[in-house]
Parts: C-alpha cells; sequence; structure tokens
C-alpha cells in the first residue's frame, strides 16, 4: 500500500516505536501458522474516500482490503457508497460515529464492517474520553450499539468480522 507524509507522523511513530516490527521479513515464514488460509490483508489507514481501497480491491479479488477511518472528518458517505462495490472490502469503526455504522448495516449488512480503534490516540482512557474530556464514540459502540441491533450482528462488528477478515479462526476459540 501507499505511504502518505502526514504532520506529525514521524512523532507519533516515534512514541510508539516499541511496537513497531522493524522488518516485516522476519514475520513472513510466520504468517502462515497464524493465519488459517494464505489470503492477504491490506489496510488503507486514512482512506479518505475509498477509492484507492475500492480499485485495489477490484484489480485483486484475492485480497481482503480494510478502510480504515471511513473518510474522516466528513460525513462518511462517499466512504459508504464505495464500502459496498466490492465483495473483499471492509470497513472499520475507528472514529467512527455510531450513526454511520448503522448505516453500513442497513445498506450491507452486519459482515462489512468491524470494530477498530486508534486506542490509545487520546491516551489510555481513549476508550472511556478523547483528549478534551469529552465522552469517547466508543461508547456508544458498548452501551448504545447491542440496544440497537441483533445479537448476531452485535457480534459480527465487534469480533466475528475481523477473525474472518484476518483468517484467524484456526487460532482463536470462540
Amino acid at each position: 500500500m501507499r505511504m502518505r507524509k502526514k504532520k506529525h507522523g514521524a512523532e507519533r511513530i516515534a512514541a510508539c516505536s516499541e511496537l513497531l516490527i522493524e522488518n516485516i521479513e522476519v514475520l513472513k515464514d510466520g504468517f502462515g501458522d497464524v493465519f488459517a488460509e494464505e489470503r492477504p490483508v491490506h489496510m488503507e489507514i486514512g482512506c479518505g474516500k475509498g477509492n484507492f481501497a475500492c480499485g485495489m480491491a477490484a484489480k485483486y479479488p484475492d485480497i481482503n482490503f480494510v478502510m480504515v477511518h471511513l473518510d474522516l472528518g466528513s460525513d462518511h458517505q462517499e466512504a459508504l457508497e464505495v464500502l459496498g462495490m466490492a465483495d473483499n472490502l471492509y470497513g472499520d469503526t475507528t472514529w467512527v460515529p455510531l450513526e454511520t455504522t448503522l448505516e453500513v448495516i442497513k445498506r450491507y449488512g452486519s459482515k462489512k464492517i468491524m470494530f477498530g480503534s486508534d486506542a490509545p490516540i487520546d491516551g489510555v482512557d481513549t476508550y472511556h474520553t478523547n483528549k478534551f474530556g469529552e465522552d469517547s464514540l466508543y461508547l456508544d459502540y458498548w452501551y448504545k450499539l447491542p440496544n440497537l441491533i441483533s445479537k448476531e450482528d452485535y457480534e459480527n462488528i465487534m469480533y466475528k468480522n475481523a477473525i474472518n477478515v484476518f483468517n484467524l479462526g484456526g487460532i482463536i476459540y470462540e
């Protein structure tokens, strides 16, 4: 995938450098043991409207693509349109309000989106409050969403879709 220059990106990466894998080649042989089947997953972080990920999903139908952020800072409508254009294209809930996730479910069903977050972007309490001390949007995923959709849909979003998209079924006990 491509790498964009982000303001303060180097500083942010340096702050979590102990979590980074400097040489991805050391994991190359180990992926077959981790994933249930050989099907790569590509993530487009900060996907914008999703046109790049959608084009790649169409070009490479044997690769799963995840659109992270679903056009952050917008009403997400253009990214939602794109999300339905390929079977191997998925969205995640990173900084996505609950209303957008409900719209994904309404349009495409609960198997097109999975829970994701930028934790701990706002510190150790990311899931509770943002850096301004306001309630985090993620609270809606724990306290509101289970009352608005079926148990099956909730489980799909919160963990089952990730198991399927990342092919973890062989190593995660349900």
